[in-house]
């Protein structure tokens, strides 16, 4: 079985985390949040065929580096970094910084030189679902409520419909 999870595909990989995530977070969430969550990863089962990349894999500001020179960005922690779809590490973004700040959002796309294609966005949707239920699982045992509460707040916008 643990050889099948390393040679799935990344959105089967992430079904699989995600699953594991629900199991520990027991009591933490409701049975309606569950039930968000297991309908994000069934959709993202079929969302096979993402542009891919090498990504990071926890890209998020308290592993960006500032002052490396006019113009640059550096990241650390790269132990989570590997093949995946490019999507992924928007996810932090899009359930934190981008949360009521369109501007931000639009001057990454700046940057990045493209907006998000059609399937990426509901792929981000879903991914943003899945990071939730690990940030409430992995927030409470370690006494991080700042996670904890991006965790609760994505899924109450995923069970709205709003953005990730």
């Amino acid at each position: 079985m643990e050889r099948h999870i390393r040679t799935a595909s990344p959105n089967a990989r992430a079904v699989h985390s995600a699953a594991r995530h629900l199991d520990s977070a027991e009591d933490l969430i409701g049975e309606r949040e569950r039930e968000t969550v297991r309908r994000h990863a069934a959709e993202l089962t079929r969302l096979d065929g993402l542009p891919r990349g090498y990504v990071h894999g926890d890209f998020q500001e308290r592993n960006w580096l500032f002052d490396t020179g006019p113009g640059s960005l550096a990241v650390v922690d790269l132990e989570r970094a590997r093949p995946h779809a490019v999507v992924f590490d928007i996810v932090r973004l899009a359930c934190g910084p981008w949360v009521g700040r369109p501007d931000l959002r639009a001057a990454f796309f700046e940057g990045y030189g493209r907006e998000l294609a059609h399937k990426e966005e509901r792929s981000l949707r879903c991914l943003a679902a899945l990071d939730a239920v690990s940030a409430i699982s992995w927030g409470v045992p370690h006494h991080d409520p700042e996670t904890v509460a991006r965790g609760r707040a994505t899924l109450a916008r995923r069970e709205r419909g709003d953005a990730a």
